[in-house]
């Protein structure tokens, strides 16, 4: 009795286990892809899915515009350009004129330590935080009236309900942080350079238990949000202020 030849099965083995390594190896090929999420100073928002280059090309950018914002004529533009090119600015000629048109650079030397600044060029980046504009700020507050008038008549909570949910709807709309101004609250960490009247500043920024507020005026640019792994997220400020204001 003849025996049987073990090459047809080991033929068949080894195609199949070729057929697997296919989508191993496509899947190789395909570099991974983050959201990259852009508001204007307008209110206008757009949201992009870029690949993990762009988005470290964007990062470092960032980086190197908020360690030397001093040098904001040779980097901002780069930056711009590489936003307007990956969809997420629709003209940044324009918004370069836009930012540079209210900075104004005296001499940097012997202003560090101010924690407010004036007609400046604003580049911050922070973690767990939001930017709330003055509609949102005024339902923020106006919630925490009702909630205190609660404590002294319940009999008020199906009014109160109604208004509400009315107020916090508001707080759904992208913040207009132009109109006339906005507040941008940090809850973990961030930094914040500006470069203005008052000189250059430089300050790491520590939210603590009650996160920090920083006020701006007259704000117009971007605020980008990055992915930074671990699914958090980055907000990055990078524009020009009328005034700046906080505590670090």
């Amino acid at each position: 009795m003849k025996k049987a030849k073990p090459w047809p099965a080991l033929l068949s083995i080894a195609v199949l286990l070729g057929t697997l390594a296919v989508p191993v190896v496509a899947g190789g090929n395909i570099e991974r892809q983050a959201t990259v999420k852009a508001i204007g100073s307008d209110g206008a928002a757009v949201e992009k899915q870029l690949r993990d280059g762009d988005v470290r090309t964007i990062a470092m950018l960032l980086h190197e515009l908020e360690r030397h914002p001093e040098d904001y004529m040779d980097t901002l533009p780069v930056l711009l350009a590489t936003l307007e090119q990956a969809g997420l600015v629709a003209d940044a000629a324009f918004l370069y004129e836009t930012i540079c048109g209210q900075v104004k650079t005296p001499s940097m030397e012997g202003y560090g330590g101010l924690t407010a600044n004036a007609c400046c060029l604003v580049v911050g980046k922070s973690t767990n935080s939001a930017v709330f504009g003055p509609l949102a700020m005024t339902a923020v507050g106006a919630v925490k009236l009702m909630l205190f008038m609660l404590q002294l008549c319940p009999l008020l909570y199906t009014i109160f309900y109604g208004l509400s949910q009315a107020a916090l709807g508001m707080l759904l709309y992208p913040p207009r942080v132009y109109l006339p101004f906005a507040a941008w609250n940090i809850g973990w960490d961030g930094h914040l350079s500006t470069l203005g009247l008052l000189g250059y500043k430089s300050s790491d920024i520590d939210g603590g238990k009650r996160g920090t507020t920083f006020l701006l005026l007259g704000f117009r640019g971007l605020l980008l949000t990055l992915p930074m792994g671990g699914g958090y997220t980055k907000n990055w400020f990078i524009g020009s202020s009328a005034l700046v204001m906080g505590r670090t």
